[in-house]
C-alpha cells in the first residue's frame, strides 16, 4: 500500500457521501436503479484515482518532478 492509498479510499467515500446526501436530502425513495447508479459513481471514482496514481508513478520513473499532483494528473 503506498502513501497516497487512505486519501484515495476518503475520496471515494467523499463523493458516495455526498451523492446520497443529496439524494436522501431530496426525499428519494432507495430502489435497484439507484444502487447501480452509486456502483458506477464508485468504479469511475476507483477508476481515475488509479489513473491518477499511474501518471504520477510514471512521471517518477521517467524523473520529471512535477510542482504539484494536479500539473501531473491535468496534462
Amino acid at each position: 500500500m503506498n502513501s497516497r492509498s487512505p486519501w484515495g479510499v476518503v475520496a471515494i467515500l467523499h463523493d458516495i457521501f455526498i451523492t446520497m446526501g443529496w439524494f436522501f436530502l431530496s426525499g428519494r425513495e432507495l430502489s435497484a436503479p439507484i444502487v447501480a447508479a452509486v456502483l458506477t459513481i464508485i468504479g469511475f471514482s476507483i477508476n481515475d484515482h488509479d489513473c491518477d496514481l499511474e501518471r504520477i508513478r510514471e512521471d517518477l520513473r521517467m524523473g520529471v518532478r512535477a510542482r504539484s499532483v494536479r500539473s501531473s494528473t491535468t496534462r
